[in-house]
Parts: structure tokens; C-alpha cells; sequence
């Protein structure tokens, strides 16, 4: 297993009752490729495992906490694996 990288990211402002989001593209999330490679890597898929590979592509969002600092801005913590894209969304 790849070490994953600590990341934090401030953010000044009110982000009171703001809530936030991440979708993650790596090994475990959002990823076909291995769900093809699970089903035996079928030239022709059947309608079923195109299905399967349809949700192996799906970016889940799971909620993440935003901490307030002492210092007056808000940070949020994530733990990435490297080579990996992930979308933070804040509303």
C-alpha cells in the first residue's frame, strides 16, 4: 500500500455552518480499471458488468470536517494518496 500524504488547507472568512465535502479519484475510489481487471478484462462487456464498471466510476462524496482555529481561519485536514485527484466542495 502506497503511504498516503497529510495535507491541510486554511481558509480565512466565516465558514460557520458551512459544510464540506470531498470526491476522491485513486486505487480505491472512482476507479474502473480495476473493477475491469476483476472481471477478467472482457473485450465486450456484458450489460451487467458495464453497469458494474458504471458505479466503479461513480466519485462518492464524504463529508469532512472544517475545525476553527484559534487563530480565526478554518482548516480542513486530508490524508491523500499520492498521484491522486480529490474535489473538496464547501456550501
Amino acid at each position: 500500500m502506497k503511504p498516503f500524504m497529510e495535507v491541510y488547507i486554511t481558509f480565512k472568512g466565516d465558514l460557520t455552518g458551512k459544510q464540506a465535502t470531498i470526491r476522491v479519484i485513486d486505487e480505491f475510489h472512482a476507479n474502473p480499471k480495476a473493477k475491469w481487471l476483476e472481471q477478467g478484462s472482457p473485450v465486450y462487456p456484458t450489460q451487467h458488468q458495464l453497469q458494474e464498471l458504471f458505479q466503479a466510476a461513480d466519485m462518492i462524496s464524504t463529508p469532512v470536517e472544517l475545525k476553527f482555529l484559534p487563530s480565526g481561519e478554518w482548516i480542513l485536514e486530508l490524508a491523500v494518496e499520492p498521484h491522486s485527484v480529490t474535489a473538496i466542495d464547501i456550501w
